[in-house]
């Protein structure tokens, strides 16, 4: 691989061409997205156009807009006005849109679409008399999501501006048929008459799935052609591959690809077959040397690969190799992006949120896929040799269980530690920084869920923000900044809002003001909600909602998760995830407020945010429940996330956390056995490998570990809470 580029979150489609105006070749993409979708709810994603910098860089993003009903994600890019200017032409949910393009990177959205339906193929024609033509194949949709029709739509510029919009006609100006499971079409001048004609596979409940061609006329409408000798297929291109003038056929299933030789007047036969041994998810037409002789890419989407077809000008197709690439391939392309006159294979890899350019081989190459994408490898089988580690302190805490709350609360200098007790109060431990710990209860007549410190009056000491509730109330949560004052601590406070259940709070300074913020999370009847609050300095706190990019209202009811920051677009500011549906992810601007953000569908339990691979990017870590590992969101840098990759145990039976234990910035981990009572903590190299785990023995079973530095040298202690409530400070772990 040469180059990786961001291409917004689950990339489907691009489409290439010079959309500036200054000879270099740009990329277009419909990114698909990644948000919760229902019957009720579509995906959202966006269009966005990355700038060729004139070096083959295609950093530079532009023209961004957000993309209703997105599955599908296919682009195409056409002179749709005939003015010269390359238009965008961009699938969705209920049909194509059109985006006419300005010639210098910008472009003007149309007020219409074009078909209906999950778009499946679609294009511009310019071939033949009259003028370009704008095609559009949607399929109805009964799957996940919002349910549409099918509709095969065309647009006509017209000569005072604007566009005719029409459906697929007969003769006598009737729909030609209902589509139930319209697959793909394509569009050329096959009986070389000068107009449009259109081949297509398709099904219906009363109809096995076949091709059919219908041939265009003068009048604007279609007449049929026929049944073509062949059923199967998945999807369908046009290319001349054998250079005889007229236009023929690539058709694609499972495993096959397969090109059908036009006769000019309408007829195909086969001409060659290719048998690829992983499952082709799609294929692309291109240009893969110097010859301008029609090639194939096939795109392997579950094995991450791309096999090479190379064209040879007689209708055959040869095998020119497998690369391995990134996840999730889904559409591919060639240009020679840095002008020094090759071609590049650009991929859009649609897991990693990426476009990826790949030198093209000149000899036939075999790449076998990944087949493990988590960038955390198990430690080896075997016993470490390393001595146990023993408990330096060890402290009763009433039975908490809760992750705790770390804080100065005595204005020694020195942090603290709060936990919010089984029934009710919080049980503070005090670090004397030499002698014993010691405690104090607070809180004593709330029952607290959530805890989070911070030394939000500016006054040396930290105080408590809390979910809570009275003692002897009902149901409602109160969300709460418990100040911390000298001569009575934690009785005066200030109300953010109520929760109908337990809601989580997080104390942390979002916009780099020097001062410590709030962000809080509250369950609703059925919908929750999440926002920020930006410290004003002077006890009161400004308070903005969070979005929530998987909200459905109508059909279930999801709980709330405790929200966590990390400055995700690496602009300096702490950016906000949350989880309903499912994650809510919301950039911070310098001033406190929320930037768009991302929906990431499917929830899970957080275990935190931390660099697990090195890269400098903040990723998401969640407790994978089937196996004891991991889910591993990893950041891409741009304010999103890419698809989860499922880890295994690095150390022990269970994964406790992925963070960094020793203070040396790196991520290290920390497991224990099924039934909790071992501790196993190995440190990492920063690259997802571990040195020898060291076991820890806390006498009973392990709820979490955290790491404070207790001792003031600047390292981390090891906090480990026993399920039982017993609190234990280890030594800063070593190698």
């Amino acid at each position: 691989m040469r180059a990786s580029f961001y291409a917004g979150v689950a990339p489907r489609g691009l489409a290439v061409g010079d959309f500036n105006g200054d000879g270099s070749p740009d990329v277009a993409i419909n990114a698909e997205g990644r948000s919760f979708t229902s019957q009720y709810v579509s995906r959202t994603g966006e269009f966005l156009l990355l700038l060729n910098d004139g070096r083959g860089g295609l950093g530079r993003m532009t023209a961004r807009r957000t993309l209703r009903g997105t599955e599908g994600g296919l682009i195409a890019a056409g002179d749709a006005e005939g003015d010269g200017d390359l238009d965008v032409l961009l699938g969705t949910l209920f049909g194509a849109k059109l985006l006419l393009g300005n010639g210098h990177g910008a472009f003007t959205d149309q007020a219409f679409s074009t078909s209906r339906g999950l778009v499946s193929s679609l294009g511009f024609w310019s071939g033949g008399t009259g003028s370009p033509l704008v095609w559009a194949l949607g399929n109805e949709q009964w799957g996940y999501g919002p349910r549409t029709d099918p509709g095969f739509g065309l647009l006509r510029p017209l000569e005072g501006g604007g566009f005719e919009s029409t459906s697929l006609l007969n003769e006598n100006g009737h729909a030609l048929f209902g589509f139930e499971s319209s697959l793909s079409a394509a569009i050329a001048d096959y009986n070389e008459d000068g107009f449009a004609d259109v081949v297509f596979n398709f099904a219906s409940s009363s109809t096995p799935e076949q091709a059919q061609v219908f041939f265009g006329t003068s009048t604007g409408r279609f007449r049929a052609g026929g049944v073509l000798p062949w059923s199967g297929f998945h999807r369908v291109y046009t290319a001349d591959f054998n250079r005889d003038g007229h236009t023929d056929l690539l058709a694609s299933d499972a495993h096959f690809v397969r090109v059908y030789l036009g006769n000019g007047q309408g007829g195909f036969s086969e001409s060659s077959s290719v048998e690829l041994g992983l499952e082709v998810s799609g294929v692309a037409v291109v240009d893969l040397g110097t010859d301008a002789l029609p090639d194939v890419v096939a795109l392997h989407g579950a094995a991450a690969a791309v096999s090479l077809l190379k064209g040879g000008g007689d209708g055959t197709l040869a095998t020119h190799g497998q690369l391995a690439v990134g996840r999730a391939p889904s559409s591919a392309a060639t240009s020679d992006l840095d002008g020094d006159g090759t071609r590049e294979l650009l991929v859009v890899e649609a897991d990693d949120n990426a476009v990826s350019v790949y030198a093209i081989p000149d000899k036939p190459v075999h790449e076998p896929p990944i087949s493990y994408w988590c960038p955390v490898r198990p430690f080896p089988e075997g016993s470490s040799s390393l001595p146990h580690v023993s408990p330096l302190a060890e402290v009763e805490t009433g039975g908490a269980v809760l992750e705790p709350a770390v804080g100065d609360f005595d204005a020694d200098g020195r942090w603290d530690v709060a936990l919010a007790l089984p029934t009710r109060g919080v049980r503070l431990v005090l670090n004397p920084g030499g002698g014993p710990f010691t405690t104090r209860d607070v809180l004593q007549d709330h029952q607290v869920v959530s805890l989070a410190a911070g030394d939000f009056d500016g006054d040396g000491r930290s105080d408590l923000a809390a979910s809570l509730r009275d003692d002897g109330g009902f149901f409602e949560y109160s969300v709460r900044v418990l100040w911390n004052d000298e001569e009575y601590p934690f009785e005066d406070y200030l109300h953010l809002g109520y929760s109908d259940g337990a809601s989580g709070v997080l104390a942390a300074d979002f916009n780099s003001d020097g001062r410590a913020d709030l962000a809080a999370s509250f369950q609703g009847t059925c919908v929750g909600r999440a926002a920020r609050y930006t410290n004003q300095g002077n006890g009161t706190f400004l308070a903005s909602e969070l979005m929530d990019h998987n909200f459905e209202p109508d059909d279930r009811c999801p709980r709330v998760g405790a929200p966590l920051a990390g400055d995700f677009n690496g602009d300096g500011t702490l950016d906000l995830l949350h989880d309903t549906l499912g994650l809510s992810l919301n950039p911070t601007a310098a001033d406190g407020s929320t930037l768009p953000g991302y929906g990431f569908g499917g929830g899970g339990t957080n275990l935190g945010l931390s660099d697990v691979d090195g890269d400098g990017r903040v990723d998401l870590v969640q407790r994978d429940w089937s196996n004891g590992g991991v889910w591993l969101h990893l950041g891409d840098g741009h304010g999103s996330l890419k698809s989860p990759v499922q880890c295994s145990p690095p150390v022990g039976n269970k994964t406790l956390t992925l963070e960094d234990l020793d203070g040396d910035g790196r991520a290290d981990v920390a497991g224990t056995s099924t039934e909790g009572t071992e501790l196993w903590v190995s440190l990492g190299d920063g690259q997802g490998r571990w040195g020898s785990p060291r076991l820890y023995v806390p006498g009973g079973a392990v709820e979490w570990v955290k790491p404070v530095d207790l001792l003031g040298d600047e390292r981390p202690e090891l906090l480990v809470l026993l399920r039982s409530g017993r609190l234990l400070v280890f030594p800063t772990p070593q190698e």
